[in-house]
């Protein structure tokens, strides 16, 4: 949805870090300590999650070639791809 929709760059969440530990450094301590490890875990993940975001978006557009997404296409979907049921509802 953030690519997508948003026109978000991929990798733009991990550049939040400073934002965040200066906002809520206070309620979360053990963020400051490591800010670099934060970032990076954060990227990673982020990353991770693109590719899960692309092979579902491919798959869900094979699905929409036969019409409406089914409950099980979307069940498939998230089982199988990772593919998040909210994203299946919002496309």
């Amino acid at each position: 949805f953030g690519r997508e929709i948003l026109d978000a760059p991929p990798g733009f969440f991990h550049q939040l870090v400073d934002s965040v530990l200066e906002t809520l450094g206070g309620a979360f301590p053990t963020l400051k300590q490591n800010p670099e490890d934060v970032r990076a875990i954060i990227k990673e993940e982020e990353a991770q999650f693109g590719r899960t975001l692309d092979r579902g978006i491919k798959q869900f557009k094979t699905f929409a070639k036969k019409g409406n997404i089914t409950g099980e296409d979307a069940f498939l979907l998230f089982t199988t791809y990772g593919f998040p049921v909210d994203l299946t509802q919002l496309m």
